[in-house]
């Protein structure tokens, strides 16, 4: 995946510049569908109006981000994601129809005959109690293209919205292919439906017919199965030319499929009609979000704009429209009409973006956080921290660190998930971490500590901690490092949905030695190893999670019988860190990453992590021949080849530094990606440190270990 796509502070920007193209789209469908403007259907930008394709875009978009919301750490209770639906969409929607039906009532003085039939069906002056209390409340069977006539895709949305975690929960559990074949069955089922009752299928969506609210269900499950598989998407679309392939196809898909509605008959022409717009909406949405040339585009500030502007764009723009052809029904004055509504309608979606939809979420976040506190205070008040029968247990290797230490140790026991045993290695080489133990913690029974006489090494002290651990789950954490006050409760999260988890990692903060949180530097910290929010979730496949560095060094959860099955083995040096995490992912039956910051990696002069940055390159020569001699499954071979991208720069750098150029050369021409195949400099500055390295070595030095 090229790193311009990743999102910008953990938000899809893409997908919302997306969202505002297709309200574009509707705006172009709506403006062009007056009768002056209609001979623009007869050019080739016919392709570019077509506003029922960009409501299925929509959807699964909807689909997408609501199964992310859904599934990740951070997932809403069933009430808070439903009071976020009701003042994300219902708000907005309810401010607008209160001006729409007022403006309507006072300019509307008849129809309006060079405005076409659409203007005048829409507002026709006929509007009753009954039609308020419907459109209010979704209620019933009637007119959703009166008043404000995109509506109907709200009703849908809401109608969808009540039941979508459902939906998601089967999504997860199903193959892809299983969801989507369901989900196409029972799209057909309610067109089927529709046609037992002898109901005309022909703008049936207008009419809010309950029977394609299963119809739409399946264009959501579109978006789920995407969110939920999108790592193996993302893998597959990792060459230009699938991209390219794909994204031809989709555009073909997308904007030729209303094709079907000249030959196939009714209900099965809307069916394979709406299905073809998915398929290629499903295309462009991928890659759009792997595309570092697409993310480029949307990334464009005006298109950035659109996008978070679309929904007032997409509820205000016929309003503003009917309210200027009422204004000014003289067929002198039409053009007039139409060129004020052009000017206009991006000013008033933006005031109705600030003015009410930005408040609306406000109010939902407001009320979301105030159910929460209120519940935490009840937690507090009648509860204890979270516990259930699994036992964690936390592993802390230290050496000459009293200093650094307790801070760590009060982290872990500071933890909301209160399940939990503190066991601790001491390879330091004087008492004063022995004393300060027994000092502060000699009377808490999760503390277990013990001196290590003699000094283990790191890799042996680490594997003596597994072994000594007691949990049904273990994580690691260095004593120069510390824990989130609730990172093991949001570490145990995921098992909740995938009870087959092995492994779950997350973020870490970068802190100086005084414990201040570097926060651009913690996100520069994680990007770097691939964990963005775009990444979030299942693993697919999970040992690529630890072949390219993404697996971080500590601050991880994982099953204890694996982690003692795998431990860390002395005989791989300064890179046993490195070897564990690969060795443990590819192991896995499952591995989860969680976009969230769960632990604080401290970067000082004496830690741990910092003296093994510092001897990178030991780390690196040994995490290079472990990389070169092992076996892989063919699927995993681009997680090799992006893991030696990273490494092989560094072993080079180290033979041509250590008098080793054979071994040096051997590995830089061996592996032509890790230089972009010639078009490094790099590569040509390491070939001038190896070739000086051969004139110095002579001819007895000039190899070296490899």
């Amino acid at each position: 995946m090229d790193a311009t796509t990743r999102p910008v502070g953990g938000h899809f920007t893409q997908l919302d510049a997306l969202r505002g193209i297709a309200a574009l789209t509707v705006v172009l469908n709506h403006f062009t569908i007056i009768d002056p403007l209609r001979w623009m259907w007869r050019t080739p930008l016919r392709f570019l109006l077509t506003g029922h394709d960009a409501v299925i875009l929509f959807f699964i978009i909807s689909g997408f981000v609501l199964t992310l919301q859904l599934t990740s750490s951070r997932k809403p209770g069933y009430g808070d994601y439903i009071l976020k639906r009701i003042c994300r969409i219902y708000l907005p929607f309810v401010a607008v129809f209160s001006l729409a039906y007022t403006v309507m009532s006072l300019v509307y003085e008849g129809p309006v005959p060079w405005a076409g039939v659409w203007a005048n069906r829409s507002w026709d002056g006929s509007f009753s109690a009954s039609d308020v209390v419907s459109h209010l409340f979704f209620l019933g069977r009637y007119r959703a293209d009166h008043v404000i006539p995109v509506i109907w895709t709200l009703i849908y949305e809401m109608r969808i919205s009540l039941f979508f975690p459902v939906i998601v929960f089967f999504v997860v559990r199903l193959r892809a292919s299983h969801s989507i074949a369901a989900a196409m069955i029972i799209s057909a089922g309610a067109y089927l439906l529709l046609f037992l009752e002898g109901r005309d299928p022909y703008n049936a969506n207008l009419k809010v017919e309950w029977e394609l609210t299963a119809h739409f269900t399946g264009i959501f499950v579109v978006g789920a199965v995407l969110a939920v598989h999108r790592t193996r998407w993302q893998q597959w679309l990792g060459t230009p030319i699938r991209r390219a392939v794909v994204l031809m196809a989709s555009l073909g898909f997308y904007f030729f499929s209303r094709v079907i509605l000249n030959f196939a008959p009714g209900g099965l022409a809307d069916f394979l009609f709406d299905w073809g717009v998915a398929v290629g909406a499903s295309g462009i949405i991928c890659t759009s979000l792997v595309s570092g040339r697409i993310t480029s585009i949307l990334a464009w500030r005006p298109i950035v704009f659109l996008g978070a502007i679309s929904y007032s764009l997409y509820l205000t723009h016929t309003v503003l429209l009917l309210s200027l052809i009422h204004l000014m029904p003289s067929p002198d004055t039409a053009w007039i009409a139409l060129a004020l509504a052009a000017l206009l309608v991006f000013p008033v979606a933006t005031l109705a973006y600030f003015l009410v939809e930005r408040p609306s979420m406000a109010i939902g976040r407001a009320l979301i956080l105030r159910r929460q506190a209120s519940n935490a205070r009840l937690s507090k008040r009648f509860g204890e921290p979270m516990t259930t029968h699994l036992k964690v247990s936390i592993c802390l290797p230290t050496c000459n660190r009293p200093e650094l230490i307790v801070q760590c140790i009060d982290s872990c026991l500071a933890q909301t998930y209160a399940n939990i045993e503190i066991v601790i290695g001491d390879d330091s080489k004087d008492e004063r971490t022995r004393r300060l133990i027994a000092e502060r913690y000699q009377h808490d029974s999760r503390v277990r500590y013990l001196k290590n006489e003699p000094s283990l090494g790191q890799a042996r002290n680490v594997a003596s901690l597994f072994a000594r651990a007691s949990g049904d789950r273990i994580l690691l954490i260095h004593d120069d490092d510390y824990l989130v006050d609730n990172g093991i409760e949001r570490l145990l999260l995921p098992w909740q949905t995938y009870p087959d988890l092995d492994v779950v990692f997350a973020d870490q903060y970068e802190v100086d030695a005084k414990g201040q949180v570097d926060r651009a530097a913690s996100d520069r910290l994680n990007a770097d190893f691939y964990r963005t929010k775009q990444a979030e979730g299942l693993q697919i496949p999970p040992g690529r999670t630890g072949l390219i560095q993404m697996f971080p060094n500590n601050g991880w959860l994982a099953d204890a019988r694996l982690v003692k099955q795998i431990s860390y083995e002395e005989q791989y040096g300064m890179s046993c860190d490195y070897v564990f995490g690969a060795k443990l992912c590819l192991a896995a039956k499952q591995v989860y990453y969680l976009n969230e910051y769960v632990s604080y990696y401290r970067k000082t002069a004496v830690s741990v992590s910092a003296n093994t940055r510092g001897s990178m390159a030991a780390a690196s020569v040994g995490a290079y021949a472990f990389l070169a001699g092992l076996k892989l499954d063919p699927a995993l071979e681009p997680a090799r080849r992006t893991a030696l991208r990273r490494i092989v720069p560094i072993v080079v750098s180290v033979h041509a530094k250590n008098g080793a150029p054979l071994s040096g050369f051997r590995i830089a021409l061996g592996h032509p990606f890790a230089y972009k195949h010639g078009f490094s400099l790099r590569l040509y500055y390491h070939l001038m440190l190896l070739a000086r390295a051969a004139l110095k070595a002579g001819p007895r030095r000039m190899g070296g270990a490899s």
